[in-house]
């Protein structure tokens, strides 16, 4: 694979997608960015430590009722998203560390793949002045298929 398009120190391991004026462009980046990129990303931890705060509800209204179910599941659910987040910056890491590749699970469900998205548009958004660069969900939002 070629270099990387965020450090262009490294030998990309993962792909990630941009559009520059329309045209989608495929950018090899390597494990040591799309760590960095994680580790300055604290949405998806504060996303998931906010959802923690439905167990007040769950303790209020109890299990059994209606509200408390559903709180129970919104805080599981965020307790889930919140272990995985911090397992991926452990796993990362070690893969920055190592040089090796990115595993699977951490690119697609761990939303490194997103982060790390937005960190290359943000890097060709300097680097190229008068070019519009999105991220493809940001072109995908914005050109919907009719």
């Amino acid at each position: 694979m070629a270099q990387c398009g965020i450090c262009e120190q490294r030998e990309g391991v993962r792909e990630a997608g941009v559009y520059m004026d329309g045209e989608k462009k495929t950018v090899p980046v390597c494990a040591h960015c799309v760590y960095e990129a994680m580790r300055k990303n604290f949405y998806g931890i504060g996303f998931g430590a906010g959802l923690q705060l439905c167990w007040f509800v769950v303790a209020s209204k109890g299990l059994a009722s209606l509200p408390g179910m559903f709180a129970a599941v919104i805080a599981l659910y965020g307790l889930v998203r919140l272990v995985m987040l911090l397992a991926a910056r452990l796993v990362l890491r070690g893969a920055q560390a190592k040089g090796g590749p990115v595993p699977e699970w951490t690119w697609k469900y761990a939303m490194a793949q997103a982060v790390t998205e937005d960190a290359l548009r943000d890097a060709y958004a300097e680097q190229f002045c008068n070019v519009k660069v999105q991220t493809p969900r940001e072109y995908e939002r914005l050109h919907a298929a009719k």
